[in-house]
């Protein structure tokens, strides 16, 4: 016990002087796919368009064939794209951060290639894709791939804190999260135990869900370990790198 409460003093300590070794772009792009697309549920398609062109996104089209992205694993509890219960005024448009384009269509073997060789480069990279009802904005869903580094782990537990603001000012809220570090598991309902355990960690597996009236979220984290790493580099990775996805939708936009 008194090892893992100075791990949380260490951990204050460091979010106090400084917390995330990211690129500050780097940093407003994280931002603008995590808590911010949250806060911007509802705003009109051109408007949340705008805001991501200004920090670099790139809107694109993605030929799915065999490869559907190039994350070396995922979690089973994400919400999937809720298109599907929405017919009507539909429309959707996906998007990429971090990498040089000569074609804004893209197979999607050819950008998992252009994703290991930026991320390689010590480049952050994203994929967004998000979903329009009656040209507003209802869902979205971001894959993230960043280099490994020593205090990459509170970029996640700064995200996570700013989502979890937004979601304690709702009614009917409900929050759990996990992580999984060297083969055990811990379960959280206090969100700021989990954020401060994410960010004093290093090689991690952590995600949460939450679901309010308003809408609902899933964040997901995984520093792969030494060994996962090892693994990574044998399936062909140029080299090991973080991965993340954040899923946010809309609970109005479907009851309207």
């Amino acid at each position: 016990m008194k090892k893992f409460l100075l791990a949380l003093t260490v951990a204050f300590a460091f979010m106090a002087c400084d917390p995330v070794d990211l690129p500050k772009k780097d940093s407003k792009a994280l931002d603008a796919v995590t808590y911010e697309a949250l806060a911007q549920l509802g705003t009109t398609r051109a408007d949340f368009e705008k805001a991501l062109t200004s920090l670099g996104f790139i809107p694109v089209e993605i030929e799915y064939t065999a490869i559907p992205d190039p994350s070396p694993c995922k979690f089973a509890n994400a919400p999937a794209s809720r298109k599907d219960v929405l017919p009507w005024d539909y429309s959707g448009q996906q998007y990429v951060y971090g990498i040089k384009l000569t074609d804004t269509h893209i197979k999607d073997a050819d950008l998992a290639q252009m994703i290991q060789s930026a991320v390689a480069k010590g480049n952050t990279c994203i994929t967004l894709n998000a979903e329009f009802f009656n040209a507003q904005l209802f869902y979205t869903s971001a894959s993230f791939y960043l280099p490994i580094t020593p205090k990459v782990n509170y970029a996640y537990a700064g995200v996570s804190d700013e989502m979890y603001k937004q979601l304690e000012k709702k009614d009917s809220v409900q929050w759990l999260g996990d992580t999984r570090v060297a083969e055990e598991t811990t379960n959280f309902t206090d969100h700021a135990k989990f954020s401060s355990f994410v960010a004093a960690a290093q090689a991690i597996q952590a995600e949460e869900n939450a679901f309010c009236m308003d809408f609902n979220y899933y964040l997901m984290w995984n520093y792969p370990d030494e060994e996962t790493q090892s693994a990574m580099l044998e399936e062909g990775f140029k080299s090991p790198f973080i991965y993340g996805w954040c899923v946010i939708s809309s609970g109005s936009a479907i009851n309207e």
